[in-house]
């Protein structure tokens, strides 16, 4: 990776998921409040919980159509408490001491990171078409105003896709909000982590699928929303292999130059290379990809609803992660799936 490249820090911006339980909350936790709204197209009931005058939670409940179970409630995490606020997993067993988890809804992660010069030419290449994301369509831009044509929000993955990117000023558009709509957890989350607040660019990833659901399926592990090094490791997964530049230039695009973009070193060599500790002939349980790799199995294994083309993608995913960080054999032992004799298409038919 090249010196020049912007290093990021890593966050949870938008998380939201399901489960199964009674719509109306056996207890709120102390100064919370109830605000039930109008319902929407899907379902008949929208509730927010307020901390003290700040939303916390918004829950869809009571859904309209009978092909959903009448049990499912959509909870949507407010954006202030994914940055700065730890108390939400006991917030949920308060309000639903009684639930089982459904499935993740959505989740964003976002890489924010102060550009300079070098990086603004790679973002201006990218709006232009000489630089293009492999695989990703380039959708909507938005264009400074002036005479020199300057994007400052573009993105990335079709309407249809499961993963989708956005790349923008995230500076510009804090500071073009009102001062009912800020978000100035934000700017001190940046503070916090040594980022000026003038010229900050933000990379998010929006992924909406099933991936990171809890291995038992009955707890949501919001715990992990505030695991700084899980949440650069999975960004890091997505980055590595969903999000890679390339210098428009060649017929065959195979051929075209990769270019670089951030930095994040757990996509170099010396990182995904490393041996994993293994303590008594079992593996190290504080190694975080293992524990990714765990959420991404269970989720294939006990998903009845994902369509064929996410189980590939998740089967690609789980076959990378045990590539790059020497865990053949540990698959093979506990699920008997042998990625080093099959190939992950025969593993899905299997």
């Amino acid at each position: 990776m090249e010196a020049d490249c912007p290093s990021p820090i890593i966050t949870c911006d938008w998380f939201s998921f399901s489960i199964h339980s009674y719509y109306k909350p056996a207890a709120l936790p102390h100064d919370f409040e109830e605000e039930v709204q109008s319902g929407t197209n899907v379902f008949k009931r929208r509730a927010i919980y307020s901390y003290r005058g700040a939303k916390v939670l918004t829950a869809l409940s009571l859904p309209k159509s009978k092909i959903l179970p009448q049990d499912i409630i959509l909870i949507e995490v407010a954006n202030r408490w994914l940055y700065d606020f730890c108390e939400l997993e006991n917030i949920l067993q308060t309000m639903w001491p009684y639930y089982q988890f459904s499935n993740m809804s959505r989740i964003d992660l976002a890489a924010d990171f102060e550009v300079d010069e070098h990086t603004m030419e790679t973002i201006h290449r990218l709006s232009t078409g000489q630089y293009y994301v492999n695989g990703k369509k380039l959708g909507s831009m938005f264009f400074e105003d002036g005479k020199q044509r300057s994007a400052f929000d573009m993105n990335f993955g079709s309407v249809r896709s499961d993963i989708k990117w956005k790349l923008y000023n995230k500076t510009k558009e804090i500071g073009a909000t009102t001062c009912h709509c800020s978000k100035p957890w934000i700017t001190a989350w940046w503070r916090s982590n040594g980022l000026p607040l003038d010229n900050i660019w933000r990379l998010e990833v929006s992924y909406h699928g099933e991936k990171f659901s809890d291995n038992d399926r009955n707890r949501v592990g919001l715990a992990d929303l505030y695991n700084v090094t899980m949440l650069r490791l999975v960004f890091a997964e997505f980055y590595k292999h969903r999000f890679v530049i390339k210098e428009r230039g060649h017929t065959r695009r195979v051929n075209d130059k990769v270019v670089p973009f951030l930095d994040i070193w757990e996509c170099q060599e010396e990182y995904v290379t490393r041996q994993r500790a293994r303590v008594a002939g079992r593996y190290d349980d504080s190694d975080e990809a293992r524990l990714l790799l765990n959420r991404l199995v269970q989720s294939y294994i006990n998903s009845v609803t994902l369509s064929h083309a996410v189980k590939m993608d998740t089967i690609l995913l789980i076959k990378r992660l045990c590539s790059e960080y020497g865990y053949f054999q540990y698959v093979r032992e506990r699920w008997e799936w042998d990625f080093e004799c099959q190939s992950p298409r025969k593993v899905l038919r299997g």
